[in-house]
């Protein structure tokens, strides 16, 4: 009677090992975001204060807001995060195109 019970206990494990995860579909993979990098990533009062740096001039505001989406779980529940992009305005250099403060107005863009 043991014996069977142990095998059937490996079975269900084996099962449940081959079943596929399940999937946020809220967050876009780290593939198919535009390229970017995280410049910085420190705590705030119950949250996390997230920049992240994009080099495409082009950036679009969809672009934009799939960033912050993505990184929104990390700094929540009461943080910010921002996305910065070349700006031809400051000689190429990068300035805060969207953001996000967790304020209850979403992302807003600065133009």
């Amino acid at each position: 009677m043991f014996k069977r019970r142990g095998v059937f206990s490996v079975l269900i494990f084996v099962v449940a090992g081959c079943l596929p995860e399940p999937q946020n579909h809220n967050q876009a993979t780290q593939s198919s975001l535009p390229a970017h990098q995280v410049a910085s990533n420190s705590a705030i009062y119950n949250g996390r204060r997230i920049e992240i740096h994009v080099q495409d001039s082009g950036l679009s505001e969809n672009e934009c807001r799939e960033l912050i989406d993505n990184y929104r779980p990390q700094a929540a529940p009461n943080g910010q995060v921002s996305v910065r992009k070349p700006n031809e305005s400051f000689g190429g250099g990068l300035w805060p195109w969207c953001v996000d403060n967790f304020d209850g107005r979403g992302v807003t863009f600065n133009w």
